[in-house]
């Protein structure tokens, strides 16, 4: 009996291009020959995302490294959600297809706030627990960065980390302590979260309790 996969949906949406990752200079690799797999999430569409450079220069920083495979992925049009949903299939990266609840980490870039509603629309057709407390150690750690964590608390009860400043002085970092917590075992998240957070750059939601006056503020 056959599978339905993301290959037998495609001919049923509009420019279906934009779920194939087959442009010149996409980074191939096999992903058991990696320490870390992350994809790099950009929460809308395709044509919109892919210009982008600072998914262009974390993509090639982190891919110039043999231990790290970094994927892309955008948020789905109404068209290919609507299929994903009728064949039970989850949101994929667009090099290897691979589920986004496979990798070790997720990383959205936070460019506008019109956007942060499909952080979460992402994360659900990817079959995730919306807030980081729901999640356990099998799922994958899920940051942010980009000009919006500036005002973090909007979206921080949805993700483990937040990156502020530059993401390519950052998140190689960042990989790299993964990669060493990792090869200890990796068994307690919060172990990773305090690397992190003592590396400076990073706000980990989880270790703070926000407080807002009467007016939200």
């Amino acid at each position: 009996m056959h599978t339905i996969g993301i290959q037998d949906i495609l001919s049923n949406v509009e420019k279906p291009s934009r779920y194939l990752g087959t442009e010149i200079n996409r980074v191939i690799k096999d992903p058991n020959k990696v320490a870390l797999r992350m994809v790099l999430a950009f929460p809308d569409l395709y044509d919109i995302g892919t210009s982008h450079f600072g998914i262009q220069i974390l993509y090639h920083l982190l891919n110039q490294r043999t231990d790290c495979y970094a994927e892309r992925v955008f948020c789905p049009a109404a068209d290919y959600e609507a299929q994903l949903r009728e064949h039970r299939l989850a949101l994929c990266s667009l090099e290897t297809q691979t589920p986004l609840k496979q990798f070790d980490i997720i990383g959205f870039s936070l460019l506008y706030e019109l956007n942060f509603t499909n952080v979460l629309h992402m994360l659900n057709m990817s079959g995730l627990a919306l807030r980081s407390k729901d999640r356990s150690t099998k799922d994958p750690v899920i940051i942010a960065g980009g000009p919006c964590v500036s005002n973090p608390e909007p979206m921080a009860p949805f993700f483990d980390a937040m990156v502020f400043g530059d993401g390519e002085t950052v998140l190689p970092r960042m990989a790299e302590q993964y990669m060493a917590w990792k090869r200890k075992g990796g068994h307690h998240k919060t172990k990773l979260l305090q690397s992190w957070a003592e590396s400076g750059h990073v706000y980990v939601p989880s270790f703070f309790e926000a407080k807002f006056d009467d007016h939200g503020f």
